[in-house]
């Protein structure tokens, strides 16, 4: 599965793939409440190519992306 940040304005966003299970669920819970007044949505998309309104997409390691995604709000 991968996870998807977007902004809601912007086109395109970035994606990494994650391994299922409680420590990516409480990551993708902690990055959509801390994102969610930045106008920043938080996905999780079993198969990005199938969802043509968040491409482009920029693939990420699981590492950079939350990186990436905490840099988005500034």
């Amino acid at each position: 599965m991968y996870i998807v940040a977007k902004k809601i304005d912007k086109v395109g966003c970035i994606a990494s793939e994650v391994e299922s299970g409680e420590r990516i669920g409480a990551l993708i819970e902690y990055l959509s409440l801390t994102m969610l007044d930045k106008g920043i949505e938080i996905v999780v998309l079993d198969k990005p190519n199938m969802y043509g309104e968040y491409a482009p997409y920029e693939f990420l390691s699981e590492v950079e992306f939350v990186c990436s995604v905490l840099s988005m709000s500034h």
